[in-house]
């Protein structure tokens, strides 16, 4: 099965504006796959991902 979760929807109105979110995530399998998908009429895209594993994830609660 595919498990699908929405981090984030982005707006930018400026080419030279910053934006930076954080999301946590559990990966079920040893995997873990991101897709960007085109909500209008831009084209999608990202500049950068970390990925971080956390060793005790009840710390983060």
């Amino acid at each position: 099965s595919v498990w699908l979760d929405l981090w984030e929807t982005i707006k930018l109105d400026n080419a030279t504006q910053i934006y930076w979110t954080e999301n946590f995530s559990i990966a079920l399998t040893g995997t873990m796959s991101v897709c960007l998908v085109d909500a209008s009429m831009g084209v999608p895209f990202i500049s950068g991902l970390e990925l971080r594993l956390l060793r005790d994830a009840d710390g983060y609660k």
